[in-house]
C-alpha cells in the first residue's frame, strides 16, 4: 500500500530533545490509529551517521521502529534534501532554517514548526502550522494533534500544499523584486554620483 502520509524531518538543525519530540509526536499519532491507517504512514528522518543511534533509541522507546525510515544526510547536496512525495516538513526548532523552509515551499510541502522569527518570516496558516515551545510533554501533544489533523483532513493537506507553492512564488517574487530595487537604487546612486563629477 502506498504510504501517502509522509512526515519528513531534517534532523541537522535540531537539538536532540527536538529530534525526540518528532519521534514521540509521530508515535502518539501512529500508535493511536488502526493498522489500516498505520500502513499509510511513514516518518522519514534525514540525518547524519552520528544521529542514527540516538534516533533508533527514541524509536524503540516510543514504539515506532516499523514506520521509521532513516535517510542519510547528503553533505554534497545540502540544498536538495527533501523528497518530493513528502506530506509535511516537521521542523521543531528555533534555529535559523530559512533555506530549508524555502526549499520545502518550493516543493509544495507545508511546514510544521515552533513559532519563531526565522520560520514565521516565510510561513503563515496557508502553508504551515506553529506550536509554541512549552516543554517536551506539551510539544509532543500539540505536534501530535497537528499531525492528526493533517492526516485525517486531506482537504486541509491539499489546501496547504497549494498554499506552500503560492507562498514560495510570493517569496521568490519578493526576493527578485528586492534585488531589482536594490540594483536600481545602486545604479541611480552611481549615475547621480557620475553626474556630480
Amino acid at each position: 500500500m502506498m504510504k501517502d502520509f509522509q512526515v519528513v524531518c531534517i534532523t541537522d538543525p535540531l537539538k536532540d530533545e527536538h529530534v525526540e519530540t518528532v519521534v514521540a509526536a509521530f508515535s502518539e499519532l501512529y500508535n493511536s490509529v488502526t493498522s489500516k491507517h498505520q500502513r499509510r504512514m511513514q516518518l522519514n528522518l534525514i540525518c547524519r551517521p552520528s544521529r542514527v543511534s540516538p534516533i533508533l533509541d527514541y524509536a524503540e522507546r516510543h514504539k515506532i521502529e516499523e514506520p521509521l525510515q532513516l535517510i542519510p544526510y547528503n553533505l554534497e547536496r545540502q540544498k536538495d534534501q527533501l523528497p518530493l512525495n513528502a506530506t509535511v516538513l516537521f521542523l521543531p526548532t528555533k534555529e535559523r532554517v530559512g533555506r530549508l523552509v524555502r526549499e520545502s515551499l518550493s516543493k509544495s510541502i507545508p511546514v510544521v514548526s515552533f513559532l519563531n522569527e526565522s520560520v514565521s518570516e516565510y510561513i503563515d496558516q496557508t502553508c504551515g502550522l506553529f506550536v509554541r515551545d512549552r516543554g517536551f510533554g506539551f510539544n509532543v501533544d500539540e505536534y501530535s494533534k497537528v499531525l492528526r489533523m493533517m492526516y485525517f483532513d486531506p482537504e486541509v493537506r491539499k489546501l496547504m500544499h497549494k498554499g506552500a507553492k503560492t507562498k514560495y512564488l510570493q517569496i521568490t517574487g519578493g526576493l527578485a523584486k528586492k534585488t531589482v530595487n536594490s540594483y536600481t537604487r545602486t545604479a541611480a546612486r552611481s549615475t547621480k554620483s557620475f553626474q556630480t563629477h
